[in-house]
């Protein structure tokens, strides 16, 4: 196994080849005989890391978080909707989705997970979410499909789920961010388990919170089209490929 190493300019780099199912792993300095040979094993949260190299990188600031929406019960468009996506028996779940706090490198993830929001919470015409479906093969169960921003009042909508999301994920944790932050710094007789599953919690809370703030940032904007220009000029956020690409056209719309 490659010892870790945290600039990616190091001394190796890897390529995975699919039709062989295999890596290789490319010296790209010169290596002495008996130098430690180290690589970058790539942008992974926390709790990847300890799952499958048994290590947790110091300061590792890569966080993503799995969000999965669903259709509401009480959803006018429920049975419509359900024949869009092709479900037979009743499904409501859509699909299950990473959500990156980097936009600017992971828009991809991050446009499927708020496609699958914007579908949830559409309340106006089917047929416009059909014509947007059609492109799609949709005959695979909890297949993704990217749903462009369709109306300011459809992307607060789909923010405000994406933020209860988080909300109820949260819930499930024993303790608040600022708490398992300051166990972390104060408690130093915490064994290697324990601070290792610590550690793992605060990435994910950082990233509730971080999703969060998003969320609120973006309804702000959308609530205050008057400013908002300016403001996304400015921006300098994570987030701010979003509120180019998404936020924008949305807000010059005639």
């Amino acid at each position: 196994m490659f010892n870790y190493y945290v600039d990616k300019a190091g001394q190796t780099s890897w390529h995975y080849y699919p039709e062989e199912n295999a890596f290789a792993v490319t010296a790209v300095k010169d290596i002495r005989w008996g130098d430690v040979i180290a690589l970058n094993y790539g942008a992974k949260p926390n709790g990847r890391y300890l799952l499958y190299y048994g290590f947790i990188p110091d300061n590792n600031t890569y966080m993503y978080i799995y969000i999965d929406p669903v259709i509401s019960d009480s959803d006018p468009l429920l049975k419509e909707k359900q024949e869009l996506l092709g479900y037979a028996n009743g499904e409501k779940f859509l699909y299950s989705k990473e959500f990156y706090c980097d936009w600017s490198a992971y828009f991809e993830e991050n446009d499927t997970v708020m496609s699958a929001c914007r579908f949830a919470v559409y309340a106006e015409d089917v047929a416009r979410l059909r014509s947007h479906l059609e492109k799609f093969d949709m005959s695979e169960r909890y297949k993704s499909f990217r749903l462009p921003p369709l109306s300011a009042e459809n992307e607060v909508a789909a923010l405000e789920l994406l933020k209860k999301i988080i909300v109820e994920k949260a819930k499930k944790y024993p303790n608040t961010l600022e708490e398992d932050e300051t166990i972390l710094e104060t408690q130093k007789d915490l064994t290697l388990n324990a601070r290792n599953a610590l550690t793992v919690r605060i990435g994910e809370l950082r990233a509730h919170a971080k999703i969060i703030e998003f969320a609120d940032e973006m309804i702000k904007l959308l609530k205050s089209p008057e400013n908002a220009k300016g403001e996304i000029e400015k921006m300098d956020k994570w987030y701010v490929e979003y509120a180019k690409r998404c936020l924008l056209p949305l807000l010059t719309q005639p």
